[in-house]
């Protein structure tokens, strides 16, 4: 969710206490499996 939210992978490391790597790890499996490309095509999948 926060990736959705343009949230950077920095930012959101920092927030939970994890490597930036992990977050990388975390958000290219989930764009994956939800078969989309990019973050903004994770936002809008989001909203739907």
């Amino acid at each position: 969710m926060l990736a959705a939210r343009g949230w950077t992978n920095q930012e959101i490391s920092q927030h939970m206490n994890i490597s930036p790597n992990t977050v990388k790890r975390y958000v290219s499996t989930v764009l994956q499996k939800l078969n989309v490309n990019h973050r903004q095509a994770l936002k809008k999948y989001m909203l739907q």
